[in-house]
């Protein structure tokens, strides 16, 4: 075989290897795709299913609200109509109008005992001076001077 022919069939080898490879690439990706597609589709189904619960679960709440709404307005309108019934005055068995505004039970009137008033005792603030005793005084002295000293031979450690 000639040398062209050779390259020619190398070539052509070559090209054949690149499809197969390419063409198994794609489909391991496609694989790939398509379980990640079942996966998401799943997920996409279950938050249907979440939604549609809780769709269902806000008509029954605004039902809820709404039935409360009703029976809050009943209710309201009872005691009004009561209270207009205890309001209105009324004919007494001896033809005189009752005042029904007044109230019909009254707590008695209880005189609370007064105790005086507690006076307050005038105190001294508890505040506790410290001074400084005669002991500490020259240490703090020789504190003050030991550090700038030390500050004086840094400075000068660091100038030269």
């Amino acid at each position: 075989m000639s040398f062209p022919a050779l390259l020619f069939l190398a070539l052509l080898g070559t090209a054949v290897l690149g499809f197969i490879s390419a063409w198994f690439l794609q489909n391991e990706k496609m694989k790939a795709l398509k379980e990640e597609n079942a996966r998401l589709g799943s997920d996409l189904s279950e938050l249907k299913e979440r939604h549609a619960e809780l769709a269902r679960e806000s008509e029954i709440n605004a039902l809820t609200v709404e039935n409360l709404q009703h029976l809050l307005l009943d209710y309201e309108q009872k005691v009004f109509d009561l209270q207009r019934k205890l309001i209105e005055p009324k004919p007494a068995s001896n033809g005189q109008v009752v005042d029904e505004t007044k109230p019909k039970y009254s707590l008695p009137n209880i005189v609370l005992e007064h105790d005086e008033p507690i006076e307050e005792q005038p105190t001294e603030p508890l505040v506790k001076v410290i001074k400084n005793q005669p002991d500490e005084e020259p240490i703090n002295d020789e504190l003050i001077r030991a550090f700038k000293r030390g500050v004086e031979t840094e400075k000068a450690g660091m100038s030269s």
